[in-house]
């Protein structure tokens, strides 16, 4: 497999926005990663990233307040990611994860979806 060169940042310099819902469990994964982070140097590197480039610019980053997103069908989403399907109703977004039973709960609900590795390739 070749493998491809990428540019160092390449994630902050595209134009894309992250959507993720207010007070979710992406939200608090990213204050644990960071909490954790001081004995990486990668880690803290990324962190760093997030925090100061990604996280604080509107351009970057959106908080979608999901309280009151319409109804949806339950069935197969696990409580945890039921942030995910709620950002989707207010945004029409893209959903990506790292799950697969969640990735193919949502593509039989005809809802647009990703997993992490593939969406990842594809974008740098």
């Amino acid at each position: 497999m070749k493998k491809v060169k990428r540019e160092r940042h390449s994630l902050y310099r595209k134009c894309d926005r992250f959507a993720v819902a207010k007070g979710s469990k992406f939200e608090q994964k990213g204050y644990d990663f960071s909490k954790n982070a001081d004995k990486d140097v990668i880690k803290r590197k990324i962190a760093r990233l997030y925090f100061s480039k990604i996280r604080v610019d509107p351009q970057k980053y959106e908080e979608i307040d999901i309280e009151g997103t319409e109804e949806f069908d339950l069935e197969g989403i696990k409580p945890d990611d039921l942030y995910l399907v709620g950002t989707y109703y207010k945004t029409k977004a893209l959903i990506i994860s790292t799950d697969n039973k969640l990735i193919n709960v949502l593509k039989s609900k005809n809802i647009p979806c990703k997993l992490r590795h593939v969406f990842l390739q594809e974008y740098l």
